[in-house]
């Protein structure tokens, strides 16, 4: 692979970063813009803004589209947080430059949300994910916070994982790489799932949780290792 890292990076996390490269990058089993879109999210979680900076560099560089890294680091405020996502969106703004700004007519003109739209778009790409499951685990979310329930629908998958600019496969890819670097592992169960259920092939995904050893400790990496597993044992696909 032909690539300058010193490009991107310091020279210290250039050479570490071209041995894992080497290494872990069959581009046969995910293409360059998968592992470039992936890798951005686990660095994103990972909170590590500098290598972040350089790998959104990269990823340009190597035709992967401006709006879909801005997807990637818009969905990452629903697993990350609001902080987190403001300042990956700070580091964006470093490399692709300001975009124009709201102005006063953002306020003088709030814009209207259409919720029945969203409940639908919600409810649709959320059954995609959780197929048969989508019931009861809306109902446990329920349980534990309406507020959070109705967020989930609305806000989650109608307002953002329903939007353009990536297709579910993408999204969850990117979402399973956040939830492995954060230690989330009932979520990540779910998105694993929700991965399979969206169209990914095991291979893909076991490619994925492999590539989030650069970011995450080797421990939750066997753990999301034994997840998926377990989840292919329970509902069989190809291998």
């Amino acid at each position: 692979m032909n690539i300058d890292f010193t490009k991107y990076f310091s020279n210290r996390t250039a050479d570490s970063l071209r041995l894992f490269v080497e290494a872990e990058f069959d581009y046969n089993k995910l293409s360059e813009k998968i592992r470039l879109l992936t890798f951005i999210s686990a660095a994103q979680a990972s909170k590590q803004m500098n290598l972040l900076k350089g790998l959104i560099k990269w990823a340009i560089e190597r035709s992967v589209e401006p709006g879909e890294i801005y997807e990637v680091l818009l969905q990452g405020y629903l697993f990350l947080g609001y902080p987190v996502a403001i300042e990956s969106f700070f580091v964006f703004d470093e490399v692709t430059g300001p975009r124009q700004a709201a102005g006063d007519n953002f306020f003088e003109e709030v814009p209207v949300w259409d919720y029945n739209l969203l409940k639908t778009q919600g409810k649709r790409t959320a059954q995609k994910v959780y197929a048969e499951n989508f019931k009861p685990v809306f109902n446990n979310i329920w349980r534990l916070s309406p507020d959070l329930a109705s967020g989930m629908v609305l806000e989650g998958y109608g307002r953002i994982i329903s939007r353009p600019g990536l297709n579910l496969i993408e999204r969850e890819f990117a979402v399973i790489s956040a939830l492995i670097v954060t230690d989330m592992p009932r979520q990540l169960y779910s998105h694993l799932r929700g991965s399979l259920n969206a169209g990914a092939h095991p291979t893909q995904i076991r490619a994925v949780i492999q590539q989030c050893r650069y970011f995450a400790k080797p421990t939750l990496v066997e753990k999301a290792l034994s997840i998926f597993e377990k989840i292919l044992g329970k509902f069989p696909h190809p291998k």
